[in-house]
């Protein structure tokens, strides 16, 4: 028969493991996030719980950036990193092949159901949505896209249209080959580091990384951010559940609205510095006639300036937009000495206060720029 004594300790033991295995469950939650549109759907599911640190500040581009040592360090302790991938946020991909948590990294382009868009083409709901991560193969029209060693999947063939594309080793290679056309463009050596590796953001016939800009994406992306932190954090499941909710029925009603808003720009003619608006502007039936540049680290060729100052006429033109991240002396020379309107699209919401709110914040600002520069 065990004795009192004995008892006691087992019990004093039994409930201080009980109560440090609960702490852990429910310690706030150890989160980073990329850049602040994904920050603000993912702050949204954690309020009450805790705050996702916000990787990339001010007007930091998601294609290039550097790394501060004291961001290096959260990265390798965090317990959860997400971010589009690296076809976006091409310079995180060497550091999180290097991370000491494998299950840290949360890429959104591998979520299931996202609508999907390739660049120069406009989003087409529904023929594009596919599960990304879990397909070797998508088929999403005539050309064939083989991406090979994408992030954390060898093999994800995209089948949009006649000409085969075959990308090897996004982002992991000294040799910038960027095919802008008929001319092949070797960039090397961009800043402080060699592998910028922008052919996961060939705006030639990729896949468009800026899923965020679509609506459904961001309903997409709210779940499955539910779910992960659920699984990560189960004492705070209900919260995230309730805050999911609430965020996605906010985010159903901000499409409606925005529908309703941009149904008078359809058929208006406007350029965009680089090609990062299709799901935005696709959602609304009206896209862009041409962009500035192919690729936002590589500045326009002359050739292509002449041949979009033609465009300018030719198509009835009404805006071109610059981007906070880029030198819009380009979009005002291009513009110099025509009756076309300069305005400033933000994708990521520079100056947009980071948190729950940034993300509605962000999509309202595009719907004004779009509207005060395009209205009839």
């Amino acid at each position: 028969m065990i004795s009192r004594a004995r008892f006691l300790i087992f019990f004093t033991f039994a409930y201080l493991l009980s109560g440090s295995i609960w702490a852990l469950q429910a310690k706030e939650p150890n989160v980073v996030v990329t850049i602040k549109p994904v920050h603000s759907l993912v702050a949204g599911v954690m309020q009450g719980v805790g705050t996702p640190y916000l990787l990339l500040k001010g007007a930091s581009s998601p294609h290039h950036f550097q790394l501060k040592p004291s961001d290096a360090r959260r990265l390798h302790n965090t317990d959860l990193l997400v971010w589009v991938g690296p076809e976006l946020e091409t310079p995180l991909k060497n550091i999180v092949s290097s991370l000491s948590k494998p299950k840290v990294s949360f890429p959104l382009l591998k979520l299931p159901s996202l609508n999907l868009r390739k660049f120069g083409s406009p989003h087409d709901h529904g023929d594009h949505a596919h599960e990304t991560g879990h397909h070797d193969d998508h088929d999403h029209g005539k050309k064939k896209a083989d991406h090979k060693d994408h992030g954390h999947h060898d093999d994800h063939g995209h089948d949009h249209g006649k000409k085969k594309i075959d990308h090897k080793d996004h982002g992991h290679h000294d040799d910038h080959g960027h095919d802008h056309g008929k001319k092949k463009t070797d960039h090397k050596d961009h800043g402080h580091h060699d592998d910028h590796g922008h052919h996961g953001h060939d705006h030639s016939g990729g896949i468009d990384p800026h899923i965020w800009l679509s609506l459904d994406n961001a309903i997409v992306i709210t779940k499955a951010i539910k779910t992960k932190l659920s699984e990560l954090y189960p004492a705070h499941k209900v919260q995230f559940e309730k805050n999911a909710a609430a965020q996605i029925k906010q985010l159903e009603g901000l499409k409606s609205s925005l529908k309703q808003r941009m149904s008078n720009l359809k058929g208006r003619h406007f350029m965009v510095f680089h090609d990062a608006y299709g799901y935005f502007t696709g959602s609304y039936g009206f896209q862009a006639t041409g962009a500035l540049t192919l690729n936002p680290t590589v500045p326009p060729s002359a050739k292509h300036l002449r041949e979009l100052r033609a465009k300018l006429s030719n198509e009835k033109v009404v805006c071109v937009f610059a981007e906070p991240q880029y030198n819009k002396k380009i979009v005002n020379s291009l513009v110099s000495g025509t009756s076309v309107k300069t305005a400033m699209l933000d994708p990521i919401g520079v100056k947009i206060e980071a948190g729950p709110k940034a993300y509605s914040s962000l999509m309202g600002d595009l719907a004004t720029r779009f509207d005060s520069c395009l209205a009839p």
